[in-house]
């Protein structure tokens, strides 16, 4: 493994294919097919208006998700349509003239006035003005012309032919066409035809489970069979309807070569994504947004030249090598696209510092290739028993450059209770490193005394103190972006002040009063009783302070050497910074303590 590693040579660092750069979202995601990035979304939310929905404060839970689905679209996918269907209302609107039908949004794109719209729905500052009948027990309610008006919304508008078409049924009603024969039959035969024709009717049950059952008619209508069966807690429903409205779609397939001419097709997943404040984009008011162009021009005349004019050539043995189009694509090639097993390690082999970028997820499909489920988990197997990872060369497109990646197996595991499914089985994508990436990183020590045994008991104990049990970084929010998407959607939604952001990054001094012993125990030990403690605080910031900036000679650069030597160089700023990093062609984002770090292993290597 580390021979065929260190016998690879990086390529040009123009190549597309390290997507998960720093460089923001200028570096781009080739795992991701073209055709995922592009598919729309369309979705009709059909909630049920009846007074019993209305009564328990469900009606507006889920007029609510509605909003929040909105928002969300028109931020993350404005090209995505929902609409809102009501039924069981006192009057009607909707364009096939049902009774007690009533269509309070069309399907379109978000707009502002609609979100503002079901804001005031949900504030209680405006009524949607249709009425909720009564849940009869004994009159069945005809849903499957409630099913009719919802495809005639997608029938007046136009949803591209890839686009996804669904259906969202929130009720608490688990047989709203009672013992009607022919209510029963006409829904059913309905929601039938619906799926046929490539629609999803996806049911969201509030109440408990005991009373409400699927088995007396939505088992047949609803297009799923797994968890649809359980009822929404009312409190929960904003997270279910997320889950579904963000579908888990596969980056890309990818066809892995097995051996001579044995081929299978696997799906690549995304198990994790860093989010970030998306760049700005130069807009224009004649044509938005800015589009760049290249042109090249000669040198001489200054006249226009065409791609097929430009030569490239090469310096070798003191002449210049032409080399054509056809020649550069050569060099080029990568092979053949897709995965191509290399042969097999031990486990043991694969270190954690070669796990420098977040991993793939691989699962089996059998759309391209038949039969490669089978293959997949026969071959998962035999390396979980074995104690093997798989390496393989990575090469996405064409024009991409190959990668080296390790395949390591892993089984499924379960919750304590044997419900749920905590990781699937599979294959893990590790990008490996290229050999200039793996070397030994001189750690600069700090010139201090040794600790004493109890400031290390001290130490220990305080940290013990502080730390999570039960830690997730889903429970904090990144302030950053919370800040960034409440003046965003200020903006949108035309609103005169933005919403309060709640910084949750910031440490609680309450929930630190537990500590607070060992806080001031190892403050004593380390720095000794709190005068003191305030008084090093104090001379420290003025040493801070008196320190001279570093002056450049007199041909305007710094002598980097001495600022090394010395540790300066965290007295200067980025821009200066940055001025050693462009010398020597080396990359320039990252923080101030990442760019630091940059030269010091530039200067000693």
């Amino acid at each position: 493994y580390m021979g065929i590693e260190h016998s690879i040579t990086r390529m040009a660092d123009d190549d597309k294919w390290d997507f998960d750069d720093d460089g923001g979202e200028d570096a781009k995601d080739e795992m991701q097919d073209e055709q995922m990035k592009h598919r729309r979304d369309c979705t009709v939310f059909l909630i049920d208006a009846r007074e019993e929905m209305v009564r328990n404060g469900y009606f507006l839970k889920c007029i609510e998700a509605a909003r929040n689905t909105l928002k969300s679209r028109i931020i993350a996918s404005d090209r995505d349509q929902l609409g809102i269907c009501l039924f069981g209302t006192d009057k009607r609107k909707n364009a096939m003239d049902f009774q007690n039908i009533s269509v309070l949004l069309e399907l379109d794109e978000p707009t502002p006035p609609t979100i503002q719209l079901l804001d005031e729905i949900v504030k209680g500052q405006k009524d949607h003005s249709y009425g909720s009948l009564a849940s009869d027990p004994n009159t069945g309610f005809p849903l499957h012309e409630a099913l009719w008006v919802c495809q005639q919304m997608f029938s007046d508008v136009s949803v591209p032919k890839d686009a996804t078409r669904r259906v969202f049924i929130l009720t608490c009603d688990d047989n709203p066409v009672r013992t009607n024969i022919v209510f029963h039959d006409r829904v059913v035969q309905k929601a039938k035809d619906m799926k046929q024709a490539g629609y999803e009717l996806l049911l969201f049950p509030f109440g408990l489970r005991s009373s409400f059952d699927v088995k007396k008619l939505w088992a047949k209508v609803k297009t799923t069979n797994d968890e649809d069966d359980e009822s929404v807690d009312v409190e929960d429903l904003m997270t279910v309807v997320r889950k579904k409205v963000f579908q888990k779609r596969a980056l890309c397939h990818l066809r892995w070569g097995i051996g001579a001419g044995v081929e299978i097709s696997v799906a690549v997943y995304s198990l994790v994504s860093p989010t970030r404040v998306p760049q700005p984009k130069y807009l224009d008011s004649n044509h938005n947004p800015l589009t760049c162009r290249t042109k090249f021009f000669g040198g001489l005349t200054a006249n226009p030249v065409n791609p097929d004019q430009i030569q490239r050539s090469y310096p070798f043995g003191g002449e210049m090598v032409d080399f054509t189009a056809d020649d550069i694509k050569a060099i080029k090639d990568p092979g053949a696209t897709g995965l191509n097993l290399l042969g097999f390690k031990p486990i043991h082999r694969l270190k954690p510092y070669h796990n420098i970028k977040h991993s793939y997820f691989l699962f089996p499909t059998d759309k391209i290739i038949s039969g490669s489920t089978k293959a997949f988990f026969a071959l998962q197997r035999q390396m979980l028993e074995k104690g093997r990872f798989a390496l393989c060369k990575l090469v996405r497109t064409s024009a991409s450059q190959p990668r080296l990646v390790a395949l390591l197996p892993t089984a499924k595991t379960m919750s304590p209770d044997g419900d749920t499914v905590l990781s699937p089985s599979g294959l893990h994508m590790i990008l490996l490193p290229w050999a200039d990436e793996i070397r030994d990183v001189a750690v600069p020590r700090a010139d201090a005394n040794a600790p004493t045994p109890e400031q290390e008991r001290a130490a220990d104990m305080l940290i013990h103190r502080l730390t999570m049990k039960q830690f997730s970084s889903d429970l904090f929010p990144n302030p950053v972006l919370q800040k960034y998407y409440a003046c965003l959607q200020a903006m949108a939604l035309g609103q005169p002040a933005v919403d309060d952001v709640k910084d949750e990054v910031t440490p609680n001094p309450l929930a630190q009063q537990h500590a607070r012993t060992d806080i001031l125990r190892f403050r004593s030990l380390m720095f000794g009783s709190p005068d003191e403690y305030e008084t090093k605080i104090a001379l420290a910031k003025v040493a801070k302070a008196s320190k001279p900036h570093p002056v450049r000679n007199e041909s305007g650069t710094y002598n980097w050497l001495e600022l090394v030597t010395n540790n300066q160089l965290e007295l200067l700023t980025i821009p200066e910074l940055k001025l050693y990093l462009q010398e020597h062609n080396l990359k320039l984002s990252g923080k101030k303590g990442d760019l630091v770090a940059r030269i010091l292993q530039h200067m000693q290597s």
